[in-house]
C-alpha cells in the first residue's frame, strides 16, 4: 500500500516537475508599453515602457491621420528563433468610457517586435476610436 502512494507521488512530481520546467522559459513578458493614444489622438506617444529584452519603445497610427489602431514598435535582444506565432500580445484599453483594445503581432525577429493595438468603445463597435492603452508582449513556446 505505501509502495502505491510512493509511486503516485513519485509520478506526480514528475508530471507537476516537467510542467513547471516547460513554464519556466516561456511566458515571462519581454516587452510592454503604456500609450497615451488621448492627449493628442493623431500623435499618440510612449507614456512608459519595459521588458526584459526591450531597450526602446515607440508608437505611430496604423494609417495616418486615423486615431483609434497604432503600431506600437518594441526594439531589443529577442531569441532569434522568435517568430509572430512565438509571441502573444496582450492589450487593454484605459478606459472610463468603456473601451475595449485588440492586438495582434504584424511582426517579430530578433530586433523588433511591432504589434497592432485597434481600440474602441464597446457601445459602438463600427468605429475605432482614440483610447490611452497598455500592451504586453509575451514570449511562448
Amino acid at each position: 500500500m505505501i509502495r502505491r502512494y510512493l509511486s503516485v507521488g513519485a509520478v506526480l512530481a514528475l508530471v507537476f516537475g516537467a510542467a513547471g520546467t516547460a513554464l519556466a522559459g516561456g511566458g515571462q513578458a519581454i516587452a510592454f508599453a503604456s500609450v497615451d493614444g488621448l492627449s493628442t489622438p493623431t500623435s499618440p506617444t510612449i507614456r512608459a515602457f519595459g521588458g526584459s529584452s526591450t531597450k526602446s519603445a515607440t508608437v505611430s497610427l496604423a494609417t495616418p491621420g486615423s486615431p483609434g489602431e497604432v503600431i506600437v514598435a518594441f526594439v531589443g535582444k529577442f531569441p532569434k528563433s522568435i517568430t509572430t506565432n512565438s509571441v502573444i500580445p496582450v492589450a487593454t484599453a484605459e478606459s472610463n468610457d468603456f473601451g475595449v483594445a485588440n492586438a495582434y503581432v504584424v511582426s517579430a525577429s530578433k530586433t523588433e517586435i511591432d504589434v497592432d493595438v485597434a481600440t474602441w468603445v464597446s457601445s459602438n463597435t463600427a468605429t475605432e476610436t482614440a483610447e490611452n492603452l497598455f500592451v504586453t508582449v509575451y514570449l511562448g513556446h
